[in-house]
């Protein structure tokens, strides 16, 4: 083998080695872009759920509260009613 060949080996076999290192940083690199891509879209998911948890609680407390205000002029109007019919009923009493 003459000093050239063993010189274009040398640098051949260099060459190589940095191209797998080269390779292994980047393998590496796109795992851990990957790895945080699934956290990102996992925190997307969770943050999308306790959304959609928040706005049927409010919707339930709305329905709820509306439903209760209801009851309310409801069982006022019944008293009002109660109130108005005892008094057209009520007899009078004279003392003689």
């Amino acid at each position: 083998m003459t000093t050239v060949d063993c010189c274009s080996v040398a640098l051949y076999i260099d060459l190589s080695l940095t191209d797998k290192s080269t390779l292994s940083v980047c393998v590496i690199q796109i795992a851990k872009m990957d790895l945080h891509q699934q956290q990102q879209q996992q925190q997307l998911v969770t943050s999308n759920e306790a959304i959609n948890s928040s706005y049927t609680r409010v919707v339930i407390i709305n329905f709820i509260n509306v439903t209760l205000a209801m009851l309310a002029v409801f069982l006022i109007l019944i008293s009002t009613a109660s109130h108005l019919a005892s008094r057209l009923t009520a007899t009078r009493y004279t003392a003689t």
